[in-house]
């Protein structure tokens, strides 16, 4: 699958901006960090609403609609930064996986093979830039 060209644009510019800091298990985390799914929701004008009770993932404003985001990418959002997406993928593209390989630095831990986008911003310690970098290279 490859995100559309215009949505490709947005989402590696606005991860290597500077402009969100990044957070962690979820699309906007407690302190005001985004994921970088997060990211690409805001970026493309949609309203992230933190939850009030602790341990239950954001709310992501979608045509008017309220959606739980299961900390990924609402399910009304995938057709509309992916071309031609197939019904039967539309779950999977909410956080789709890419291939990475390295090591973080700060755990020793090495890594290789498939990986979500959450799970290269919070398992993998990627920063927005190398995931950024990723995004370009792989969708």
């Amino acid at each position: 699958m490859k995100l559309k060209p215009e949505i490709k644009k947005l989402w590696v510019d606005a991860l290597r901006s500077g402009r969100y800091k990044q957070g962690y298990n979820d699309l906007r985390d407690s302190s005001g960090g985004h994921c970088c799914l997060g990211v690409l929701v805001e970026e493309l004008g949609y309203e992230i609403i933190r939850p009030e009770r602790k341990g239950e993932h954001c709310i992501v404003k979608v045509a008017g609609e309220y959606r739980d985001s299961d900390g990924v990418l609402p399910k009304a959002l995938v057709p509309k930064i992916f071309d031609a997406v197939p019904t039967e993928f539309e779950v999977d593209l909410r956080n789709p996986k890419v291939k990475y390989s390295g090591v973080d630095e700060s755990t020793n831990d090495a890594y290789q093979g498939l990986f979500k986008f959450s799970e290269l911003n919070d398992d993998c310690s990627l920063n927005f830039k190398e995931i950024a970098d990723i995004i370009e290279e792989q969708l």
